[in-house]
């Protein structure tokens, strides 16, 4: 993403994804999470890139955070970071441990 206001790098991967065995990735557009809900659900980790236009306000991003987080693993590590594009749009990694 382009011009990030909260930047993640490798070490805040690895270090979020410790230990689970099988991740997967998904995306929306805009910042409707109903569908990413439950494809995350029970996650032992979640990373999330949210971007939009220069109208971004933190509010935003804590509504997408706290929504998608309040469906995985209550002791999941979560990450995240946000930056501006030309469109609204939320990109998501999720991990699992071996139940």
């Amino acid at each position: 993403m382009a011009n990030e206001l909260v930047e993640l790098d490798g070490s805040d991967l690895s270090a979020a994804f410790k230990g689970t065995k099988r991740i997967s990735a998904f995306a929306a557009e805009g910042f409707d999470t109903s569908e990413l809900s439950k494809s995350v659900n029970g996650a032992d980790a979640l990373a999330l890139w949210i971007s939009s236009d220069k109208n971004i306000v933190l509010g935003d991003c804590k509504a997408v955070v706290e929504t998608l987080a309040s469906c995985v693993d209550k002791k999941a590590n979560v990450v995240w970071s946000a930056g501006l594009d030309r469109q609204k749009r939320i990109v998501v990694l999720a991990g699992w441990r071996t139940r």
